[in-house]
């Protein structure tokens, strides 16, 4: 939660670090997004849109979807569970994978750990919240697990 005690209007950006292990990135697969539009951060912030479904990780992604669904789903191949993203507050999602190139030059991540995590953030990324004087602000995910 944010609040707003200054005596002028506040702009601030936020995203949950939301990295979600899985059993093999190349059977995973994310529900929820197709028809949105999407900044790709990889290719200079060029904008797109997905028009298939599910998404699947198979080379580094950095992907902000604004004004997303609020709702997204987490699937695995072969697994009886799924996963549900519900966002509250925000506005955004931020879809990422190091993949193999990324992963290997940074320091707290290891070489083939782009292979068992997909982040899935909530956030508001795409333009600043603006908090008037005196306002509060509050943002978060829900994650729940279901069997298939």
């Amino acid at each position: 939660m944010v609040t707003n005690m200054d005596e002028v209007n506040i702009e601030f950006t936020s995203l949950l670090h939301t990295y979600l292990r899985t059993t093999n990135i190349n059977d995973t697969e994310l529900v929820g997004l197709s028809g949105c539009k999407y900044v790709d951060k990889i290719l200079g912030g060029s904008d797109n849109s997905d028009k298939e479904e599910p998404l699947v990780v198979t080379k580094s992604e950095d992907r902000v979807y604004a004004n997303a669904p609020n709702l997204l789903t987490v699937k695995v191949k072969g697994e009886k569970e799924i996963l549900t993203v519900d966002k509250t507050g925000f506005k955004d999602y931020v879809f990422w994978n190091p993949w193999s190139e990324l992963a290997k030059g940074m320091s707290d991540f290891g070489d083939s750990e782009y292979q068992e995590m997909l982040c899935v953030e909530a956030g508001a990324v795409s333009a600043p919240i603006v908090l008037e004087p005196g306002k509060e602000w509050e943002g978060f995910t829900t994650l729940t697990v279901e069997s298939q």
